[in-house]
């Protein structure tokens, strides 16, 4: 359960890190990256663990542009 929580926290906010955030094309294209490489370890090579990390840690890095960047 709590894989589902992380994969849907890091999910969200990386969305939100692509659509909304004011941070430049570099970072957005590194957050993309992460994100289709953490999809593609769950869904095509079925390691779970590895999956969840990516995505806890694409959750914390958005949460901490947030918190220092401002970003709305």
């Amino acid at each position: 359960m709590s894989e589902l929580i992380a994969a849907a926290a890091g999910l969200g906010l990386g969305a939100w890190f692509l659509l909304r955030s004011d941070a430049t094309d570099r970072a957005r294209i590194g957050v993309a990256l992460l994100l289709v490489v953490s999809v593609v370890l769950r869904l095509g090579f079925d390691h779970r663990v590895a999956s969840t990390l990516l995505f806890a840690i694409i959750a914390i890095g958005v949460l901490m542009f947030r918190r220092y960047r401002g970003g709305g």
